[in-house]
């Protein structure tokens, strides 16, 4: 499957976990031509 095929989905959360960590992997993802969409989940956040 081609990688311009392919959509990553990524919770608000994962960014919030580890911002700099999720941002250098959808970085090499969209570097590979993947695209990716952020999702908010509000019922998913830690309190």
């Amino acid at each position: 499957m081609p990688p311009a095929c392919l959509e990553l989905e990524v919770a608000e959360s994962v960014l919030l976990d580890g911002a700099e960590r999720a941002i250098g992997l959808i970085n090499g993802l969209k570097s590979m031509g993947i695209k990716v969409a952020l999702v908010y989940c509000s019922g998913n956040r830690r309190h």
